[in-house]
């Protein structure tokens, strides 16, 4: 248990640092080392997410680095999208889940590598339009994945809003929060609600919100392009862990 206690810091730690990417682990390490079944890990994974992300963005709304118009903007398209999706796991075979998970975090990792290795170009004027299918599809993932989708909210901060990486990480979390909860939601109300392990989720979170305060800590003083490089890297390990493990 004590590696999947790692893990857990690690997915904190990573949210702390980027505002995304961390809620993605929190699947692969709840199946891989804390045993859980996959339907029971995505639903644990979004209470996990939710806790971890709600305290980071209110350490970031604190410095001022949460833009709120922008936060609202894809909140809320995301909310109806995390219970979109949440139906649509429910009805998905699991095989289909799991590859489509690993397809994802491997589209993560080459996004990451893409935004360390060249600045991003911002655009001539805002899309309200284009945010709005953002946060739907944000949402969607959030719900159908167990995934925070700040690897996605980030670049869109990024390039629709001009808001410098830092602010749009931690306008990231809180859309990951609200997303998250909004799916958990959907989750335990649906027809087949899984039963969560109440003591493992707290002690999750607790781990992974030690790990994203390290994180926030040590945001400042690091090369964001090294660290984006570094999380890309473990992203494919996990995209090709998840692929090697579909059930048959």
């Amino acid at each position: 248990m004590l590696a999947a206690w790692i893990g857990a810091a690690l997915v904190g730690l990573s949210l702390g640092l980027l505002g995304s990417g961390g809620s993605i682990l929190t699947v692969p390490v709840l199946v891989f080392l804390a045993g859980r079944d996959e339907r029971t890990a995505v639903t644990e994974a979004l209470a996990i997410v939710a806790a971890i992300s709600a305290v980071g963005a209110l350490v970031q709304l604190r410095r001022g680095r949460v833009d709120g118009r922008w936060a609202a903007s894809l909140v809320g398209p995301g909310l109806l999208g995390a219970w979109l999706g949440a139906g649509l796991h429910r009805v998905v075979p699991e095989r289909v889940t799991a590859a489509s998970f690993a397809l994802l975090v491997v589209a993560a990792g080459v996004e990451l590598l893409r935004r360390a290795g060249r600045p991003p170009a911002p655009v001539a004027r805002v899309q309200p339009a284009l945010a709005l299918l953002a946060g739907l599809g944000v949402g969607v993932l959030t719900g159908f994945l167990g995934v925070g989708g700040g690897f996605l909210v980030v670049p869109v901060l990024v390039l629709l809003a001009r808001l410098p990486l830092a602010r749009a990480a931690g306008t990231s979390l809180l859309v990951i929060a609200a997303n998250a909860l909004a799916g958990l939601a959907a989750h335990l109300l649906g027809p087949d609600a899984a039963r969560l392990d109440l003591g493992l989720v707290a002690v999750f979170a607790s781990v992974g919100i030690a790990g994203s305060l390290v994180g926030l800590g040590l945001a400042p003083r690091l090369p964001v392009r090294a660290l984006q490089r570094g999380f890309a890297g473990l992203l494919f390990v996990v995209g090709v862990a998840v692929m090697a493990t579909l059930p048959g």
